[in-house]
């Protein structure tokens, strides 16, 4: 599972050339399937073209590798991606609606399949400061139901489980974390004390 903000503007080059391609600048999203089926690479003249998902060969840790330079497609040969190209680009920041009407907040980020591009969890974020005092939730792909270019419906089902999935603690948690740790430690010592004094 890969996050969409791991990769973006990540160089790719390609495996067979060993060629410099560019970076990734934005994904294309098959809106109907909730699947990453491509990435646009921006090369050094500002040039966009597509890799499609089925000829990466590697996500590594400080490049992504294309198996060649000759499986890329221009941006001309496009016109049937023109919407998950657009849908790539405005993802993040799309609000997210329970089937009740309820506002969740937006999309930050989300998770998908390396291999198969299905996108698995979306990164909710319910503003800034909640989400640092609460961290961000997991939102699973099984809760979603509907995605367009307007908002991400969702169940409430899946509302409640991304409150409590995270993609790490917030400031509330981690505070909460050291001040037991600083009461287990502090406990500890008095007993120890109380142990010395009754000697």
């Amino acid at each position: 599972m890969i996050k969409h903000d791991e990769i973006l503007e990540m160089p790719v080059l390609s495996t067979k050339e060993g060629k410099d391609l560019g970076r990734i600048s934005k994904m294309a999203i098959d809106l109907k399937e909730g699947q990453v089926v491509g990435f646009l690479i921006e090369d050094r003249n500002g040039r966009e073209i597509l890799l499609p998902i089925g000829d990466v060969d590697t996500y590594g840790k400080d490049v992504i590798m294309a198996s060649s330079e000759n499986n890329l497609k221009k941006m001309d040969d496009l016109a049937e991606m023109a919407e998950a190209i657009e849908f790539g680009g405005k993802i993040i920041g799309l609000k997210i609606i329970t089937k009740e009407g309820e506002n969740f907040g937006e999309i930050a980020s989300f998770c998908f399949d390396e291999k198969s591009g299905l996108i698995t969890h979306y990164v909710t974020s319910r503003g800034v400061l909640n989400g640092l005092m609460h961290g961000e939730g997991l939102l699973p792909r099984e809760g979603v139901w509907g995605l367009s270019l307007d908002a991400l419906v969702v169940t409430k089902k899946s509302v409640e489980i991304s409150d409590i999935m995270k993609t790490g603690p917030g400031i509330k948690q981690k505070t909460g974390a050291a001040v037991h740790k600083t009461e287990q430690i502090v406990k500890t010592a008095i007993r120890k004390v109380g142990e010395i004094v009754t000697l």
